[in-house]
């Protein structure tokens, strides 16, 4: 993540510097999460830039990235915070900070940065104690300057221990994006989440209101068709038969009668307050806003006893959405308000409820209607 134009990159990682074939290769997911125009992409394609003179990677061209120079003298901003709060709530472990832009400054205050970094990593339930922390300039390596603490950093990455998947419970892989092929289908592309996937399995994918039933013809990852996928995999999945529009980012692809979908849930939330950059007034029972879970976000209705909930407190919620959705007990989610796209509150959904019907997309008479049966 970025903090001031320093680049903290939170890597929940992939082995990235090991000469190993795709099939055996423990596969990590990495990301890096930050402030806009922090030097996320310019990390990015330096750790591409060098891996590919290794020849452990294919270049990749990066149209946009940020050079500017001001951008050191940012502290710790709000969206640094929000992703820690989010990667915290998602459950993810290994936290690797990457202090960039270290060249245009002293080592005395680069010692400061690297305290206020383990503060801030401590401060949102993290180990910042221990983190891993490497300290160099992205925008070097990519010039090819000084490769050195890119090199380091995948060093660090290859050291991560490898997280332990869930391949024991039914499939369940949220779909992310889609492509479709002339012919012969939709491919579905997505992480699974839980379980194995084998090619020829038959499948449903739910979401949306909708249910589709299909076959995965083809699976692939990193281009190439493999035999089968397990929990924590990035792929695509051919599914026979199905129309591109009738699939979208949301949906959930898992085995037969495993994927659930409604849209009514109990849940136990939390509303943020002004130091972590949530609201500076509470919500009354019946707000409406838009809530983001797994690959998917829904208008929803949060309906609580009390009739206010103020900023720093918990309360247990019933949720209404407009459509039915897939879910599952134990599945987080975050609340965004509509007009700032600001994080104001997450939670965990702690029981799945008959579904209501709807009137008209109405929410506040689906909360007074009938069950569906």
């Amino acid at each position: 993540m970025c903090i001031g134009g320093r680049v903290f990159a939170q890597q929940s990682a992939r082995c990235l510097a090991q000469s190993v074939t795709a099939v055996d290769k423990p596969n990590f997911n990495v990301g890096t999460i930050g402030h806009v125009d922090h030097g996320k992409t310019t990390l990015t394609a330096a750790i591409t830039f060098v891996l590919a003179k290794q020849g452990l990677a294919k270049p990749v061209k990066f149209d946009e990235i940020d050079k500017a120079k001001e951008e050191k003298k940012h502290g710790v901003m709000a969206q640094t915070k929000e992703h820690l709060m989010l990667a915290h709530q998602i459950g993810l472990k290994h936290i690797v900070v990457f202090i960039n832009k270290a060249d245009l400054v002293e080592d005395d205050v680069l010692d400061l940065v690297e305290i206020e970094a383990r503060e801030l990593l401590s401060s949102h339930g993290f180990d910042g104690e221990s983190a891993a922390v490497v300290r160099g300039s992205a925008l070097n390596a990519l010039d090819g300057v000084d490769a050195s603490s890119i090199v380091e950093l995948l060093s660090v990455l290859d050291a991560l221990p490898e997280p332990q998947r869930n391949k024991e419970e039914a499939l369940i892989m949220p779909v992310a994006s889609k492509v479709s092929i002339t012919g012969r289908g939709t491919v579905v592309v997505g992480t699974v989440e839980q379980g194995i996937l084998k090619k020829g399995d038959k499948v449903e994918i739910k979401g949306n209101g909708r249910e589709l039933l299909t076959t995965a013809s083809d699976i692939q990852v990193f281009g190439k068709s493999v035999k089968e996928v397990g929990a924590g995999d990035h792929c695509g999945v051919l599914c026979r038969g199905v129309k591109s529009d009738h699939v979208a980012r949301g949906m959930w692809l898992g085995h037969i009668g495993v994927v659930n979908m409604t849209n009514h849930v109990n849940a136990e939330m939390y509303l943020l307050d002004e130091k972590e950059n949530g609201r500076k007034v509470g919500i009354r029972s019946g707000f409406t806003d838009k809530l983001f879970c797994s690959t998917w976000d829904q208008v929803a209705r949060f309906d609580f006893s009390n009739d206010i909930l103020m900023p720093g407190e918990h309360t247990h919620t019933t949720i209404t959405f407009m459509r039915d959705m897939p879910l599952r007990k134990g599945v987080p989610f975050t609340l965004r308000d509509g007009s700032s796209n600001q994080t104001i509150a997450r939670g965990i959904v702690s029981e799945l409820l008959s579904p209501l019907f709807v009137e008209k997309y109405n929410l506040k008479k689906a909360v007074t209607g009938q069950h569906r049966k």
